[in-house]
């Protein structure tokens, strides 16, 4: 036998650790990180508009994002038929 070393997870070798998970442990995974891409990118965006100084641009953002909640919160009791 030549050529190199052959490597196996029984001796020890680190395997990929999305290689031995199902479908449904996958595309958990995939939604944890998409949420938590959108999450980093909503508080960057926070920290910017902060940063910027700009008072009106503050406001603005504080603004919308009470509504954007009281919005949301109405939705999610609205009666379900």
């Amino acid at each position: 036998m030549g050529g190199g070393p052959t490597w196996s997870v029984a001796q020890g070798a680190k395997s990929h650790p999305l290689r031995n998970t199902n479908a449904e442990e996958k595309r958990e995974l995939m939604a944890k990180l998409v949420s938590f891409l959108y999450q980093l990118a909503r508080r960057l965006n926070d920290l910017e508009t902060i940063l910027s100084g700009n008072p009106k641009r503050i406001a603005r953002r504080i603004k919308n994002k009470y509504l954007g909640r009281k919005i949301l919160s109405k939705i999610y009791r609205w009666p379900k038929f």
